[in-house]
């Protein structure tokens, strides 16, 4: 395994407390979640040609969130979708790479639980 994966193996465990297969879907829902509004918070900057901090003359700015229902594999979770004055924002443009990234997870998610298990002792299970 590479020292990155090893890295963030690592990471989840010390951010989580991760002792059973439904807190690794607790974590993922967590992560997925914000992975998401961080994506659409950049295809907003994208969108609107300038980011968040800055200042802008265009017609268009941000204008608040709405809340949005998602619903995965490892359950539902409620993300804020950032909008625009001219509701023109769709935030559907990173698609693909999110479901790349959720595949990516899910495979760390089960790599680290095997792992863990493995050298454990029974009696620590």
């Amino acid at each position: 395994m590479i020292d990155g994966k090893r890295a963030i193996i690592k990471q989840l465990f010390q951010e989580y407390t991760i002792e059973k297969p439904n807190d690794i879907q607790d974590a993922l829902k967590d992560l997925l979640g914000g992975t998401i509004k961080e994506m659409m918070e950049s295809e907003m900057d994208e969108h609107l040609g300038y980011s968040k901090s800055e200042r802008s003359d265009s017609e268009n700015a941000r204008n608040g969130y709405k809340p949005k229902q998602m619903n995965s594999s490892y359950g539902s979770f409620q993300i804020d979708v950032p909008q625009d004055r001219q509701s023109s924002f769709n935030g559907i443009t990173y698609a693909s790479l999110l479901i790349y990234l959720i595949v990516k997870l899910s495979a760390i998610a089960l790599v680290s639980i095997k792992m863990r298990n493995w050298y454990m002792m029974p009696s620590q299970l």
